[in-house]
């Protein structure tokens, strides 16, 4: 199969270059953050939305748009929309983790929505994924509204990685959850999933966690299957 995730990297001569972040990632060669995922976690995505024929979903943190093109490359063969939602304050303050407390800002002028919007473009996924500016919880329910008619059977969280932003970013999605759905998380870690985090999965999701691709190939991407 095609390696989409090199031709990323290959890329020249549009406004938003990328380079390796040197971590196994990929990162824009203006700012020093946000990270995407790894390679193996693109394609384990792309091919999770067509295995399971997935209709309809959501991303929180798009950041540069790389998962955003894994996940919208999926519901391009299952004929599927995709809502992808970042406020970009991520690589505003150059932190993965500087906005944890801050109060809700939404970042207009950045980098990150111009890669994912190019990204789109270039891989022609204009009808299936539509990107968004935005902060979860405040802004989400709104916007799925906004582009999908239908309820959600696959969500990707790459958002704050704080305990009480996940329980947050989790709990605000529960009405719009349709009766089977696929759930994957990045970044699994013991600091950032706390038993309080743990509680909020088993309220709504009613389903364990598993690692689905493990460090180093990835970040401990993480799933919940409901299907």
């Amino acid at each position: 199969m095609k390696n989409y995730y090199q031709e990323i990297l290959s890329l020249k001569g549009q406004e938003v270059e990328y380079e390796p972040s040197g971590y196994g990632h990929i990162k824009m060669v203006k700012h020093n953050f946000p990270f995407s995922i790894k390679e193996k976690e693109f394609d384990f995505l792309r091919d999770l939305i067509i295995r399971y024929n997935l209709k309809s979903g959501y991303e929180l943190g798009t950041g540069m748009g790389v998962s955003t093109a894994a996940i919208g490359l999926g519901f391009k063969y299952t004929g599927g929309k995709l809502v992808t939602v970042d406020s970009y304050i991520e690589e505003h303050l150059e932190s993965y983790g500087a906005y944890e407390y801050i109060p809700p800002k939404l970042v207009y002028e950045n980098d990150g929505y111009k890669s994912a919007q190019f990204l789109i473009n270039h891989f022609k996924l204009e009808n299936n994924v539509f990107p968004e500016i935005g902060w979860s919880p405040n802004n989400i329910l709104g916007l799925l509204d906004k582009h999908l008619k239908s309820k959600i059977d696959f969500v990707f969280y790459d958002g704050g990685h704080f305990d009480h932003q996940l329980v947050k970013d989790i709990e605000i999605i529960a009405p719009k959850l349709a009766d089977n759905f696929v759930i994957a998380f990045h970044d699994f870690h013991p600091n950032f999933f706390t038993e309080r985090v743990m509680l909020a999965i088993e309220k709504v999701f009613k389903k364990p966690l598993k690692i689905a691709v493990a460090r180093p190939d990835g970040e401990d991407l993480s799933i919940i299957i409901n299907k």
